[in-house]
């Protein structure tokens, strides 16, 4: 990491660190301390801004140049941010993405997703319960406006990671099985040719392994079914890229995706 992009990281947890240090010790008071954290996050806050717009900039580029817009715009980040940074960027951007996809979303017949499951609706409810309780007890007016607009963003944002799968489920197209990985499109597979094999779920990590074998659990960090097409294709997970010739997919419904590969290679 350059000297530059390692300021991104060291200035916050300096400013904050400091700044609660004092607070916590009792060397200065609350608006002090405040004023303090603004003086040292102002500047940080700025090179932030302008590292993000470089990044966007590239990013056009890219497009213009004839990429897709999403793997644009993650290269691009990750290229002039720290890897941390980069993650934090491009996963909030996605779920605010999909926030908004889901409100004018009209899920279509080849749609099969793998959603994240009724815990994540659990841990959903807990947080919308704390953020009322927190604004009912927090005694300090100034305190209590920054919690609930943190709070309120942050739900918004946690709303958006539960949409990423709905907004981008996995697709059985007439040609191609088209397979994605949160925001990013990971591999397209030959429809035609492409065998199906309903198996007993196991708990997988998402892995674009060294053998070939694609592994894209769902939610709940489950495969299903393994795909396997008649030859090789190209994939891309994360940052790496490879030649699949198999695959363990997690799937909501995997009977039903199974029931229209199979009956469409039927047909054929």
């Amino acid at each position: 990491m350059s000297g530059w992009r390692r300021v991104l990281v060291i200035v916050p947890v300096v400013s904050l660190g400091g700044a609660a240090m004092a607070l916590v010790s009792g060397l200065v008071p609350w608006p002090h301390a405040w004023a303090l954290l603004l003086a040292a996050e102002g500047p940080h806050l700025g090179l932030v801004v302008g590292t993000v717009g470089y990044a966007t900039v590239l990013s056009v580029r890219r497009w213009r140049a004839g990429q897709r817009w999403w793997p644009a715009f993650r290269r691009s980040c990750y290229q002039v941010l720290p890897a941390p940074l980069a993650w934090a960027i491009t996963r909030e951007l996605a779920s605010l993405v999909a926030v908004g996809a889901l409100l004018r979303r009209r899920p279509s017949a080849g749609d099969h997703g793998g959603g994240r499951g009724r815990v994540f609706a659990v841990v959903l409810a807990a947080v919308v319960v704390e953020l009322v309780v927190l604004h009912q007890v927090i005694p300090w007016p100034v305190v209590r406006l920054v919690h609930d607009v943190v709070g309120g963003y942050s739900l918004i944002i946690l709303v958006g990671y539960w949409a990423v799968p709905l907004t981008r489920p996995h697709q059985v197209l007439p040609d191609r099985l088209v397979l994605w990985s949160g925001p990013e499109l990971v591999a397209e597979l030959p429809r035609r040719g492409t065998t199906v094999a309903q198996r007993v779920p196991r708990r997988r990590r998402a892995a674009l392994a060294e053998d070939g074998w694609l592994v894209l659990p769902n939610g709940r960090g489950l495969t299903n079914l393994v795909l396997q097409p008649d030859r090789p294709v190209r994939a891309r997970l994360g940052g790496r890229t490879g030649w699949v010739r198999g695959v363990e997919l997690g799937l909501d419904d995997p009977a039903a995706f199974r029931a229209a590969l199979e009956g469409d290679n039927a047909d054929r």
